[in-house]
């Protein structure tokens, strides 16, 4: 007896479209896994393959499933509140750490050495509120009272803090590997493969980690960059930087160290663990947390020996900027340092010396602190040296009060805005002139500038417009946009993208009428590739002058080497 065949069914459809929408969001094609360094993630595949992913968790039926599609649509929304709960509290432990340490240059608590100064003279814990420490307290006792076994003790500590910070910095060195010939291009961890070659040293812990981590917001891979050693590295090791004194501060580690739980955190979810381009999305969040908790929270150490004679320069980052910013009219703060040199009438001349050099130090120390290889920040700095210098200025302007203009400067120094509605106009003109200056100078921005210094990559849409927009309007354009070299060709036309005649003479196949191209003939080309650094290109398939197609260099090494 015959069976006839019978037409698929509705249902049948659905299933078999599910089917295929569960295997395209489990697929790794067009995937690269794992991404060597500095290569880039697939976003066009990520966000078919998330979408791919939604429709399936989101079109079954049962109640199974619909609590499934109400996790996954709270998933984010769970993830940002771990993630910023988790930053507190680091942020919490290193911020008080911090305090005690950096306060042991000057003494120790008589009644528990664990306790800051602020928090030993006003008789409470970090956990509860901190009010303004008392002249004269009994219960901190201070090494010397004399002012050079002070100075010498305050600078023993500083280097053996400096000395333990550094130290912590140089267990997460990575030398990122080289460019290899085939063989030892191995994706598979757990693979035998001969040793890769080693480039350039990166110390993961070190400096801010914002240049970093923009590269790895803009789709470039860093492995082991957001790791929990380098997340302990740096929560460590910026406790005893800033406690050094040195011209930093903690806004930058605090940016690494949330993007480091947020991607800690996200791991958790298959959402984002199996997606970089959604992982880049809480990546984003994780980072604006890190900035809330930097501002939230007292940021600063007590200054290095060539700050410590000057009693402005004595205190924490964010104490200098709350010092500076007093309006000496009010009678509560008139008893402060400032103000008491400020209602001077003997001319003062050795306080507006105080903040000449205040201003000096803060700037040449921030330029020499802000390369080293330890965890640390230049936000602070920057309005620490912002408010000296808007200070200065208010010295001849009586009629306003010089906070006004320590703020100004401040948020001039930062470009950003802060204060009152009624002082709108001079923060806009100084921040202005500030934004004109900074680019007369240079086009970046100190993290740009600091990306391109340690050798990032990244991908920057305006730069490459205006290098578009540009070609063949000036006489000192590159040559090296354009095949034809034509100084007269049309901005406007594609030709500009093209890369020169050796890269495209190198990347491009030509593929022969039987469509089969030698074994040989593509592994010449991956060598190519590889020998001129280009690690993350592909190459292109012409036909008869037509384009048929282009293949990413590690989907063919896949296929080649089977790895």
């Amino acid at each position: 007896m015959a069976h006839r065949r019978h037409a698929p069914t509705e249902h049948t459809r659905l299933l078999q479209d599910d089917d295929e929408q569960q295997l395209m969001a489990t697929s790794a094609v067009g995937e690269r896994l794992p991404y060597n360094d500095y290569t880039t993630i697939d976003w066009l595949h990520d966000l078919v393959k998330d979408s791919c992913r939604y429709r399936y968790v989101h079109s079954r039926k049962g109640v199974r499933y619909a609590v499934l599609a109400a996790f996954d649509s709270c998933s984010g929304w769970i993830a940002v509140a771990i993630i910023g709960s988790i930053t507190a509290c680091v942020a919490f432990v290193v911020d008080v750490a911090e305090a005690t340490v950096s306060d042991w240059k000057l003494g120790y608590c008589t009644t528990s050495p664990l306790l800051s100064r602020e928090a030993c003279c006003a008789g409470t814990t970090p956990l509860l509120r901190r009010t303004d420490v008392t002249e004269g307290c009994d219960a901190f006792h201070p090494w010397s009272t004399s002012y050079w076994p002070s100075f010498a003790i305050y600078v023993a500590w500083a280097l053996a803090f400096g000395l333990i910070s550094s130290s912590a910095t140089m267990l997460t060195k990575r030398s990122l590997p080289a460019v290899a010939a085939k063989d030892e291009d191995k994706l598979d961890a757990n693979a035998a493969s001969p040793p890769v070659p080693s480039g350039k040293a990166l110390y993961m812990a070190a400096g801010s980690g914002i240049p970093e981590i923009k590269t790895i917001l803009s789709g470039f891979v860093i492995p082991n960059f957001l790791d929990l050693k380098v997340l302990l590295v740096k929560a460590f090791g910026a406790i005893f930087a800033v406690a050094t004194g040195m011209c930093l501060g903690k806004e930058g580690p605090f940016v690494h160290i949330s993007t480091c739980v947020g991607y800690l955190v996200c791991k958790c979810f298959p959402k984002y663990k199996d997606n970089g381009r959604k992982m880049r999305e809480m990546l984003s969040a994780a980072c604006a947390s890190g900035l809330s908790v930097a501002f939230g929270a007292p940021i600063g150490g007590v200054l290095f020996s060539y700050e410590f004679p000057n009693p402005l320069t004595r205190d924490p980052g964010d104490v200098i900027i709350k010092n500076l910013l007093v309006d000496c009219r009010n009678e509560n703060s008139s008893t402060s340092f400032v103000c008491r040199n400020e209602t001077r009438t003997d001319g003062r001349w050795d306080y507006i010396a105080w903040l000449v050099h205040g201003l000096i130090t803060k700037l040449v120390l921030t330029i020499i602190t802000f390369g080293t290889k330890v965890p640390s920040g230049v936000i602070i700095p920057a309005l620490d040296g912002g408010a000296f210098f808007g200070r200065l200025i208010g010295q001849w302007i009586t009629s306003i009060s010089p906070g006004i203009f320590a703020m100004v400067g401040a948020a001039a120094f930062l470009a950003g805005l802060t204060g009152e509605i009624e002082y709108v106009v001079p923060h806009m003109i100084a921040i202005l002139v500030a934004k004109w200056t900074a680019d007369a100078i240079s086009s970046e921005g100190v993290y740009d500038l600091a990306q391109t210094v340690l050798g990032h990559p990244f991908l920057d849409n305006d730069h490459a417009l205006q290098l578009v927009q540009a070609y063949g309007t000036s006489p000192k354009h590159s040559m090296s946009f354009s095949v034809s070299n034509n100084t007269d060709a049309n901005p406007a036309l594609v030709e500009v993208l093209i890369p020169p005649v050796r890269t495209m003479n190198e990347i491009t196949v030509e593929v022969p009428p039987g469509n089969k191209v030698p074994r040989a003939l593509l592994e010449q080309k991956l060598n190519q590739l590889h020998a001129r650094g280009l690690m993350d290109a592909g190459l292109v398939l012409v036909q008869d002058g037509m384009l048929q197609g282009y293949l990413a260099g590690m989907s063919v090494l896949t296929n080649l080497y089977g790895i």
